[in-house]
């Protein structure tokens, strides 16, 4: 995996948080600052948000490209984000920024300045009462995976292995399952306590996220989502393949009609050479070859 200055192409919400929390001098709200982003982007790997832009900001930069229509930007780079970031939190047109960062670098978690710098950022959709809850949020999605890798720049890696839509964190989120984070496999992955890592089929149905290192695969859903909708993985067939959309039961029947007509070959093509043999013009030649050996 290609690196960007030292940052992996491939990142958690907890890393981005901590360069962050080193930038604005403030290294002990690594956990408060991830809680932050999460209220800013709330999915990672399968579902669409601004690149290597944890923390939805609009500063101009080199590179940087219009991720919506509201100036939230994508970098070329985590790095370039993130320095991207602490400029505008340092820009001097915005003086609660400074005031909450001032905050934040003391360790505090909560204050007026905290919230009406968040107020200032966040504007009409604003969570700025839930300051205080963001170092708990924080940990509970610290290992929210991202890759980035395919937005240029000066991140060199393979592209990103996509996810399949059956996968999506659109599909766990219009399910309301559960957080939705991507996580790895193996059962509860990187999810909370009380959820599990699963791959969603086209039906809503789930089954349990298989184990494949270095690759977010999965969505987090309930324990209870989980039980109720518990099925096998789907699997692969020619008919699905080519786009057909039938359902299982319908690809166990015509496999089945398809089994029954070739033991019918069988069957007759046995009969046929059965008679053929036992003709008396097939026997007398028979007995002539085996003479004339």
């Amino acid at each position: 995996m290609g690196t960007i200055i030292g940052i992996p192409a491939g990142y958690t919400r907890g890393g981005a948080a901590g360069l962050l929390a080193a930038a604005l001098g403030a290294p002990t709200m690594a956990k408060w600052l991830a809680g932050w982003s999460s209220n800013e982007i709330q999915c990672g790997v399968g579902c669409r948000h601004p690149q290597n832009n944890l923390w939805a900001c609009g500063q101009a930069a080199p590179g940087a490209t219009d991720w919506n229509s509201a100036g939230v930007k994508n970098y070329p780079s985590l790095s370039e984000g993130i320095a991207a970031t602490v400029a505008n939190l340092n820009d001097p047109k915005y003086p609660a920024y400074q005031a909450m960062i001032h905050d934040l670098q003391q360790g505090i978690e909560d204050s007026t300045n905290i919230r009406a710098g968040l107020s200032t950022w966040c504007g009409s959709t604003c969570y700025s009462g839930s300051a205080g809850q963001f170092a708990a949020q924080g940990a509970a999605h610290f290992n929210d995976p991202f890759d980035d890798s395919s937005s240029g720049g000066s991140i060199v890696a393979p592209p990103s292995t996509p996810v399949p839509p059956q996968q999506s964190n659109a599909t766990c989120g219009s399910s309301n399952a559960g957080s939705c984070q991507a996580c790895s496999g193996l059962g509860i992955g990187t999810c909370p306590t009380d959820q599990v890592c699963v791959v969603f089929n086209a039906d809503g149905s789930v089954y349990d996220a298989p184990v494949a290192p270095g690759l977010n695969n999965g969505v987090c859903v309930t324990n209870a989502y989980y039980k109720a909708h518990k099925t096998a993985p789907t699997p692969f067939s020619l008919p699905a393949a080519l786009g057909l959309n039938w359902s299982g039961d319908r690809v166990l029947k015509w496999g089945i009609g398809a089994l029954l007509i070739v033991f019918a070959v069988v069957i007759i093509g046995a009969v046929l050479l059965d008679k053929t043999a036992s003709n008396p013009v097939v026997q007398q030649a028979t007995k002539l070859a085996a003479i004339g050996a």
